[in-house]
């Protein structure tokens, strides 16, 4: 070694922070191989398997969003759907009442085929109406 080259070494404690860090990364790339994405859980066959996994997708939030009883707050979160629509649905939601499956919210204007094969995976309908709640607005009778 010459007198003006200096040879460069880790220390233990820096050669234990970059095995801590290279053993970190290496988890972090096995999870996110790990995790499937929702758009990948269109690919589940069993309709039971592909409900569960958009239920407990960390993607989606921890649970599915009701179209037909979620608030304006729940709407906007949804990809796609900024304040416009959201009010549009909720206005739609109030003139014409409950929608009969997920589909059927390209019904609202300013949402398409694009936006609903987005939310697909993201939203539901209940079967059923919550108690209080009518099912159509035009099917009230006047007292």
């Amino acid at each position: 070694m010459r007198a003006n080259e200096r040879r460069f070494a880790f220390s233990r404690r820096e050669l234990a922070a970059l095995a801590a860090l290279t053993l970190s990364l290496a988890v972090g790339c096995f999870l996110v191989w790990l995790i499937p994405e929702p758009s990948d859980l269109r690919l589940v066959r069993s309709p039971e398997l592909a409900r569960l996994a958009r239920e407990v997708a960390p993607s989606t939030g921890s649970r599915l969003i009701d179209i037909n009883t979620a608030s304006f707050d729940e709407l906007v979160s949804l990809p796609g759907i900024g304040p416009k629509k959201a009010q549009a649905i909720l206005d739609y939601r109030r003139a014409k009442g409950r929608f009969p499956d997920v589909g059927a919210i390209e019904r609202v204007k300013g949402i398409g085929p694009v936006t609903v094969k987005r939310l697909r995976s993201l939203i539901t309908v209940q079967d059923r109406a919550p108690a209080g709640e009518r099912s159509s607005p035009a099917r009230e009778r006047p007292r």
